[in-house]
């Protein structure tokens, strides 16, 4: 008969897991890594004659995505299969569903191996109470699969000890240790756990033996069992270019610290540190980010970590350790628990919250053990039974404040800007309409507009394509996220505002957008979670401190749906002001502001034939009395990917000082000449694209700043027909 605490883990991870499914069967694409690698992967699996197949249609030289994947996109492929759903999320969201409550089972089970019923249930109750999991299943990532397999190697492992079974359990659980490699590439930081885990059981199993050469025999055969059972499972994913398959993963490996986003954003990041000495910001950024994270367990590890310091009396009744071996241990449970970010910081991967997710088992484990030995602890057991209970309800609290804010974050943030779309497309069905109007090029548009309800775009509602607000004659306009601070286009984007529509502009400028709207909801880039699933936002968020407040306050970061006829009714009294026509109109573009709308993203020539650059002249002027100056920054196509990279060594101009720079509106000097920025040497540039950005040497202020000329004919005149008017008139 199943003991209480069991029948609970049981019956509460079953109810998760429906709560779960339910709440997640109708949530959509965004597209991401989800769509654009793994959904076509599990489509191919039926089809090929090995797993390993499936790298070959997608990688290229610096693009391995599915390596260290495999068990997941099988495990998706069978979902499919058995769901008989080849169109929609679902199979892959509910991988990630049953994994992370199996893993939430298969922790109590492991806890209650070491530390007995009472800490394996807390240990239960802080993972299920945590919003950190729930975020990949929302995001429907790799990681809840990888942790599963991983524990249930573990489980396997323990099972040896308390089944009839026995040893024949090393070979499976070697097997899915393996699985578990190939079901996530960050499951790898799972290692040093397994190890240690591996050592205590053989060290149990020679206490129950007594026999060293029985025991030395047990523990190479036990070795040997698993590490079969680990190739077998590693030739089964490598299976028949092994040799090259490894390859490819340790290379995936490489590029995640080398190629990494703060490599490929290097035009755009220069303007706010020096991107050739700074790609991740080690310590600082892991610390600041598990207090984000992990609001309430993070510190409590710490209070844990404090804890087995300082108490050394803490031990079992009857022990007879001394104090130092007593250290010694705590030391070596302290390095375990950091070992995945440890690892990570040694390898310097990419710093984003996926990569560091197995953390929170380290941290678990630690937590887990402070409970243990306090609850069984000298001190503990001579206290009064009211005292007791103090200690434990002091604990309680603890555990209830964990539980109260991570559900409010999970229910507040994540949740709903994760669920936009679902819930964007509810509100469309309410209104009853089959065609409603969103912009043409606006860079979210594929990741709020297109993933609406598929069936939804399918049976009944049409996309009409317009540029600016007061191209819709009638019915409802849908306005992306306008801020370039979001995870949507984390790799591509500019981290400016969409300036296009230079009427919508205008209504944000006053403050007025919710007067026309019949709905909005928060996105991606309302949270304060999400960003840190990319490298970039959760750099400058918890290091710079660039968190745009004032965006989420304006309402930037939103999805709107505006009524055609309320806008149409105050058109008049929304024209924009001259400054906002000029920008269009002219071409101006803003260098050094801390409002990044009609920001200066650079100008972009493509050369037919070779040339030698001295000297780049541009239009350009200063507003206000800034006292710094301006620097040229040249950028030419990677070899490997069409992404901008620095020229070479000498893509920096020289510094053009603000005494300098005329403060004429033509952009030209006293004698009718433009600004020119020279470099140290002259260089050679051959044929091709080249990318020329111009950056102010001092900090971004919105009185001082400079304005530049365009020096794009062709966007110029993409940006002056995006404000035309009247209305479109389209046959829907």
């Amino acid at each position: 008969m199943p003991s209480k605490p069991t029948v609970f883990v049981l019956v509460f991870s079953f109810l998760i897991g429906i709560a779960l499914s339910i709440g997640t069967w109708n949530m959509n694409f965004w597209p991401s890594d989800e769509r654009s690698y793994y959904y076509d992967a599990a489509i191919q699996v039926p089809h090929l004659k090995h797993i390993s197949e499936i790298h070959k249609s997608l990688d290229t030289d610096r693009v391995k995505w599915l390596h260290g994947k495999e068990m997941f996109i099988l495990s998706c492929s069978i979902m499919q299969g058995l769901m008989n759903d080849y169109d929609s999320l679902r199979p892959l969201t509910l991988v990630c569903v049953i994994s992370i409550c199996l893993s939430a089972m298969l922790l109590f089970f492991i806890a209650r191996f070491y530390w007995g019923p009472t800490v394996a249930l807390a240990c239960y109750v802080i993972f299920v109470t945590s919003f950190w999991p729930y975020s990949y299943i929302l995001f429907v990532k790799h990681q809840p699969l990888g942790l599963f397999y991983f524990l249930f190697s573990l489980f396997l492992m323990q099972s040896v000890l308390t089944t009839r079974l026995r040893k024949i359990l090393y070979l499976f659980s070697g097997f899915f240790l393996c699985s578990a490699i190939h079901a996530s590439t960050v499951a790898t930081l799972y290692l040093p756990f397994y190890l240690a885990a591996f050592l205590y059981q053989q060290k149990l199993n020679h206490e129950k033996e007594k026999n060293i050469f029985r025991t030395l025999k047990d523990f190479i055969l036990a070795g040997l069992l698993i590490m079969a059972g680990f190739g077998g499972s590693f030739i089964y994913f490598n299976y028949p270019d092994v040799l090259y398959n490894i390859t490819s993963y340790l290379r995936y490996v490489e590029i995640s610290g080398s190629f990494n986003h703060f490599y490929y954003n290097q035009p755009v990041l220069q303007q706010w540190f020096d991107v050739a000495k700074i790609n991740r910001a080690g310590w600082i950024w892991v610390i600041k980010y598990f207090l984000i994270i992990m609001p309430v367990l993070f510190p409590f590890y710490g209070l844990s970590l404090f804890y087995l310091l300082v108490c050394p009396q803490v031990r079992s009744p009857g022990s007879k350790r001394k104090i130092g071996w007593y250290y010694l241990s705590i030391f070596g449970l302290i390095f375990l628990s950091a070992t995945p970010v440890l690892l990570a910081e040694i390898k310097k991967v990419a710093q984003y919250g996926a990569n560091y997710f197995p953390a929170m088992l380290g941290i678990l484990l630690l937590v887990g053990y402070a409970l243990f030995m306090l609850f069984n602890s000298q001190w503990f057991f001579r206290l009064k039974t009211g005292a007791k209970r103090s200690v434990v309800a002091l604990l309680c609290l603890i555990l209830f404040g964990h539980t109260i804010w991570n559900g409010y974050i999970f229910l507040t943030d994540i949740y709903p800007c994760r669920l936009v779309t679902t819930f964007l497309s509810q509100e469309l069905k309410k209104l009853g309409i089959n065609h409603v109007y969103t912009y043409h090029y606006h860079p979210q548009r594929a990741n709020v507009v297109d993933n609406l309800d598929p069936q939804l775009l399918k049976d009944k509602l049409q996309l009409v394509f317009v540029d600016n607000i007061y191209q819709v004659p009638e019915g409802y306009i849908i306005v992306p996220p306008m801020t370039g601070n979001s995870i949507y286009i984390g790799a591509t984007s500019k981290y400016n505002d969409y300036y296009s529509d230079i009427y919508f502009n205008e209504l944000m400028r006053k403050g007025i957008v919710s007067k026309y709207a019949v709905a909005s909801y928060q996105t991606l880039a309302s949270s304060r979670i999400w960003p840190h699933e990319e490298e970039i936002l959760s750099y400058r968020y918890l290091i710079l401190n660039q968190f745009p407040q004032d965006d989420i306050q304006q309402g930037k970061d939103r999805v709107w749906v505006l009524a055609a006829q309320k806008l149409l009714q105050d058109i008049k009294s929304n024209m924009p002001p001259e400054e906002y026509v000029n920008a269009v109109l002219k071409g101006l573009r803003m260098i050094g502001r801390k409002d990044t709308l009609y920001a200066y993203e650079g100008d972009s020539h493509s050369l037919d034939r070779p040339m030698i650059l001295q000297r780049f002249p541009t239009r350009v002027f200063k507003v206000g009395e800034p006292t710094d100056g301006l620097r040229l920054y040249l950028y030419k196509v990677d070899e490997a990917q069409p992404m901008w990279v620095p020229y070479g060594p000498d893509f920096v101009s020289e510094v053009v000082p603000a005494s300098k720079i005329p403060r004429d509106e033509s952009g030209k000097d006293a004698n009718g000449k433009n600004v020119s920025f020279g470099f140290g040497k002259d260089l050679l540039l051959v044929p091709g694209p080249y990318l020329f950005v111009i950056y102010r040497t001092g900090p971004h202020d919105d009185q001082n700043f400079y304005k530049i000329y365009m020096e794009n004919p062709d966007q110029l005149e993409r940006d002056i027909n995006k404000t035309a008017t009247p209305f479109i008139k389209k046959t829907l």
